[in-house]
């Protein structure tokens, strides 16, 4: 019965609309100033005035309830529907907020166990987050993966460009991003067993991602001409959901080409220098024995020494 009701409420507001009006006409034919033949019924003038204002609020709401169902009901549920889609996407999605301002990592950073980034200024990126990161690595068990722009691609002055920075000035802030990553690395403190830290490279990053376990922070510069101060966009998406995984998908297949340089709870701070490193440059560790068999030439630090800046062999 109610949902027959609510299926015809222009019917009702019709009907509403029709007793209103012929009960007010009827009201101005009673009213107590007209002439009337001694001995006729006639409304008082309170009960004519109270009647006049029931019936006239009566009318009003009757007319709106006519004209938003004739009308604004459409409107308004297609609007309805379509908010609750975008919220119901945004949900899915995981979309928690949308800034112009740096994105504040800090307390995602020193409580995570998995960090994995594709960053465009390395520089920037380190100076930022690395000691949160190196929080991370020395409480608990930490897997850290690092993309930076690979600095002897064709693309790497489109990178800088991009930046508002010249190849140069990024080229610098890349070394002294990886000089940090390497003399901080457990000088800090003790690293966690287990914790790692990996730099891979890529030709040509358009954005910058940060993956922090279930969640991640994308930030977008201006789309051209782009210069430094301009305001950014950063995206950051809470919970598991397809856009994380899509981001952190990205970050797995660049991955698949072999780390640039990387370390672990075990690395001696004499050999957090690079990826590759020849027999006759490798000192002895402490209780290892010297050995002439070269080191092959893609052995990474988890298992050995690593080599220089420039990914060259020191030989």
């Amino acid at each position: 019965m109610l949902k027959l009701f609510r299926a015809h409420l222009w019917l009702v507001a019709t009907i509403v609309v029709a007793v209103a009006i012929g009960a007010l006409l009827w009201i101005a034919s009673q009213q107590p100033t007209n002439p009337r033949p001694a001995g006729d019924w006639q409304l008082g003038n309170t009960t004519y005035s109270v009647l006049v204002d029931a019936f006239s609020a009566l009318l009003g709401v009757g007319l709106l309830s006519l004209v938003f169902e004739l009308f604004l009901r459409e409107s308004y549920a297609e609007a309805l529907q379509t908010f609750l889609r975008l919220n119901s996407a945004i949900t899915r999605s995981g979309l928690k907020d949308i800034d112009d301002r740096a994105p504040d990592l800090s307390v995602e950073l020193k409580a995570a166990t998995t960090v994995k980034a594709i960053v465009r200024d390395p520089q920037a990126w380190v100076l930022a987050h690395y000691a949160y990161v190196l929080e991370a690595a020395t409480a608990r068990q930490t897997t850290i993966v690092l993309v930076f722009p690979d600095p002897g691609s064709p693309a790497f002055p489109a990178v800088a460009e991009s930046l508002d920075v010249t190849e140069s000035e990024l080229k610098s802030g890349f070394d002294l991003a990886l000089s940090a990553l390497r003399q901080r690395w457990g000088t800090v403190g003790r690293i966690h067993p287990g914790s790692t830290i990996k730099v891979y490279l890529t030709a040509l990053p358009l954005y910058e991602v940060t993956c922090i376990d279930e969640s991640a922070v994308c930030v977008f510069d201006s789309s051209a001409e782009h210069r430094q101060g301009d305001r950014r966009l950063s995206l950051r998406f809470q919970t598991e959901g397809d856009p994380v995984t899509w981001f952190r998908k990205q970050v797995d297949e660049l991955t698949e080409r072999g780390e640039y340089w990387a370390a672990d709870d075990r690395t001696p701070a004499a050999l957090r220098r690079n990826r590759l490193h020849a027999a006759k440059a490798r000192k002895p560790i402490e209780g290892q024995a010297e050995t002439n068999t070269p080191a092959p030439e893609h052995e990474n630090l988890l298992n050995g020494p690593i080599g220089t800046l420039d990914g060259k062999s020191d030989s």
